[in-house]
């Protein structure tokens, strides 16, 4: 949402009966996602445990609380006071605008508080016009729990997934009858698996992969993206151990695509919307592999020479290198390379860093040092034609001598790379 305020749209993020960070703007913004209770919005002062004599006079004691400025205000007072006036505005606003908004009954046989909860999505997306000055970018986050069945796992399912669906039914039918299926998008994920097998409450622990269902009116549908696991065995190499199956798509892959359907196309924009895509090389959706109307067939930095090289570094102790440490070097082997190929820039590269190896060595001089390798995967885009290993090499070699002086800690490298100025770090 930051990234397409920034290109005019007017935005909206709101979540249902609970609060999640992942719906809040960047904290620079000071954009936070509003939270409604999923039975309407709630005012202030209106509570069931005033009496309705003493509503008004609770209105009015706060707005003398929160008025203007005065010798003994300090300026947390201040700010506070804007923030509640801000947010009082805001309430009696969309109090008044859901009020007249109609859509289905959003009833069925089953709990009605999710049906409640994705009803109130409905109407916020309906009065998108309505609120604040037009909202033609939103987004909405509910959840629905009671899905952690340690035991009885059958009877958990066959009990919760009919209320999804009748409230998902509802509100897709609601969708087409406003004719706003083409502009809505649904994703559902859960943060993390469950075993395949079962334990022995007949029930299914927590794992690792899973999978993940989206719909809409543009989505390419009635496919898997992914590799689905060739086997669910034991001897699977996606299995490792209890049905826990390993990932072998991530979650940036999926909201790459998504990304560029919702309006972040350039390059940087998506970086900074999934600053760790970088680590999943070109194994990412562009929206084309999601969406009928998509227009982005690759993934910029993608679809020419996939070259990879080993680096390596002398430490005293054993470990693997950071997530931090490995987005560091390949920022500089990024940057190396969009120098010496004199590329467009850093968007016509990926890196990632993959297969790491710790072997104990002992020097000429009886130090006994451990070995840290692994191998920096570069990913060039279709257009870069002069590059080959021994160019890759060279980048890796840079990068690691740069990387041993300012990034990897307690780190050192015997440099084969020819005598250059150190240059300074990415930004």
């Amino acid at each position: 949402l930051d990234e397409v305020s920034r290109t005019g749209f007017a935005v909206s993020s709101t979540s249902i009966d609970v609060g999640t960070r992942m719906m809040d703007g960047d904290p620079s913004t000071g954009r936070l996602a509003d939270v409604l209770p999923n039975n309407g919005v709630p005012v202030f002062w209106e509570r069931q445990y005033l009496r309705s004599d003493l509503s008004e006079t609770l209105r009015g004691y706060l707005q003398d609380l929160h008025s203007d400025t005065v010798d003994g205000s300090g300026i947390f007072g201040d700010l506070f006071s804007q923030a509640f006036v801000d947010i009082w505005n805001k309430t009696d606003s969309l109090e008044t605008t859901l009020a007249n908004v109609q859509v289905g009954a959003f009833t069925g046989d089953d709990a009605q508080d999710m049906q409640d909860t994705i009803k109130q999505v409905a109407k916020l997306i309906v009065a998108r016009q309505e609120r604040g000055n037009g909202i033609n970018r939103d987004v909405f986050y509910v959840e629905m729990g009671g899905y952690d069945a340690h035991s009885s796992v059958f009877s958990n399912l066959n009990s919760n997934l009919p209320v999804l669906n009748s409230a998902l039914n509802n509100f897709w039918d609601d969708m087409k009858s406003q004719g706003l299926e083409n502009k809505v998008t649904v994703v559902q994920g859960s943060e993390f698996g469950r075993t395949i097998t079962p334990n022995s409450n007949a029930g299914s622990d927590h794992a690792w992969g899973g999978n993940y269902f989206v719909f809409g009116g543009e989505i390419e549908g009635t496919k898997i993206l992914g590799k689905y696991p060739e086997s669910f065995g034991a001897n699977s190499p996606t299995n490792i151990g209890r049905g826990r199956i390993l990932p072998t798509t991530s979650w940036d892959a999926l909201w790459y695509g998504i990304g560029q359907w919702f309006g972040v196309t350039d390059f940087g924009g998506l970086e900074r919307v999934l600053p760790n895509s970088g680590n999943f090389g070109c194994d990412l959706f562009t929206d084309t592999d999601i969406f009928t109307s998509g227009t982005n067939t690759n993934v910029r930095g993608c679809g020419g020479p996939m070259i990879q090289s080993t680096f390596d570094f002398s430490m005293a102790n054993p470990r693997f290198l950071t997530g931090g440490e490995q987005k560091s070097i390949c920022r500089l082997a990024v940057d190396i390379a969009a120098k010496r190929l004199k590329l467009d820039g850093p968007q016509d590269v990926r890196c990632y860093v993959s297969d790491q190896r710790v072997t104990p060595y002992t020097t000429n001089k009886g130090v006994d040092l451990f070995l840290v390798e692994g191998d920096a995967v570069l990913n060039f885009d279709a257009s870069v034609k002069n590059v080959n290993q021994g160019v890759v090499n060279t980048i890796s070699r840079l990068a690691s001598d740069l990387a041993a002086e300012f990034v990897v800690l307690g780190a050192s490298v015997e440099t084969q790379a020819p005598s250059i100025a150190p240059s300074p770090l990415p930004v």
